[in-house]
């Protein structure tokens, strides 16, 4: 699944940001959702997500004008995709232009 969320903020700034959100979901959630992995290079990074025994790979590419995430969604969730789709943005939308 891609989801791509424009941004009108330098570079620097959001890759900060970004970073910054990846620490507090990893101090906030640490028994039902885990960050497994995370792997960052430059303006992209890989991770993984536990979250009551499925994982969930993926990756974020931040562009001058986009960060784009495209998600490994298991099949026994494809069915909720728009709703992971709206949750995930509103959340990320939150936590980075807050």
């Amino acid at each position: 699944m891609k989801i791509t969320i424009p941004h009108n903020l330098p570079r620097e700034e959001i890759l900060t940001r970004m970073k910054k959100v990846f620490q507090q979901l990893k101090e906030e959630y640490t028994e039902d959702v885990k960050i497994k992995e995370e792997n960052w290079q430059g303006d992209t990074a890989t991770f993984v997500v536990s979250a009551t025994g499925i994982k969930l790979k993926g990756s974020m590419r931040l562009t001058d004008t986009n960060v784009e995430f495209d998600l490994q969604i298991p099949l026994m969730l494809k069915a909720f995709e728009s709703q992971i789709r709206s949750e995930f943005e509103n959340e990320f939308k939150k936590r980075i232009f807050k």
